[in-house]
């Protein structure tokens, strides 16, 4: 065995055994060179019958879905009062009301062609129908004046707040969007309005419509 390591090449690790096996021209014996083939890698190819299927029962899937209406037939409900029937309302507040408001709180939604696509459509309906269980524009008549008095109570508030619109239906429609004299004017009016209504007669007494908190 040399010493020191001085007839060892420089950098490569000779095991003991192989080492004493060495040749002239300091090649050694039992050193074999093995080549490594790589391995085939089999590539998973998805074959035209079998996307074809999978579109097949995905659109199948999607359109039985969008026939399900968990909230009830939110779309078909409709009402011929105009928005705030009964109501002392001047023309820009009128605007602003069927602008930002009116597509939920009321029974005048414009459906988007999205709205009818499952689950998206069952997201846009619970969001109207909740929105109409605390107030429906379409329906003013049907609550009493307390009820109405409340109603633009909360409008007041949830509009200088900042709350309403919620700002994810404001993404999907910027055109809502209330601008600081939007907001002013709304809360002046819905203060004229209960001035008005707490100064009318108190009508026959009414069962009214159901508010939810």
């Amino acid at each position: 065995m040399p010493s020191n390591g001085q007839d060892r090449p420089a950098g490569i690790f000779i095991p003991f055994k192989v080492w004493n096996k060495r040749l002239p021209g300091g090649v050694f014996q039992g050193v074999k060179q093995q080549s490594v083939k790589p391995k085939s890698v089999k590539q998973n190819v998805v074959k035209p019958k079998h996307l074809l299927a999978f579109v097949f029962g995905l659109v199948c899937t999607t359109g039985f879905a969008s026939m399900l209406h968990p909230f009830g037939h939110v779309k078909g409900t409709a009402s011929p009062e105009p928005i705030l029937a009964a109501a002392s309302v001047e023309s820009p507040v009128m605007a602003i009301v069927s602008r930002s408001c009116q597509n939920c709180h009321s029974e005048k939604t414009e459906w988007p062609l999205y709205s009818y696509i499952a689950p998206m459509s069952w997201m846009i309906e619970k969001d109207v129908h909740d929105a109409r269980s605390h107030m429906n524009l379409s329906r003013w008549r049907d609550y009493d004046p307390e009820q109405r008095q409340q109603i633009l109570s909360e409008i007041a508030s949830l509009v200088r707040n900042h709350i309403m619109p919620p700002q994810r239906y404001i993404l999907l429609h910027p055109e809502a969007r209330l601008s600081s004299s939007d907001v002013d004017r709304l809360y002046r009016w819905t203060r004229s309005e209960r001035k008005r209504l707490k100064a009318e007669p108190a009508p026959a007494a009414s069962a009214g419509m159901k508010l939810n908190p």
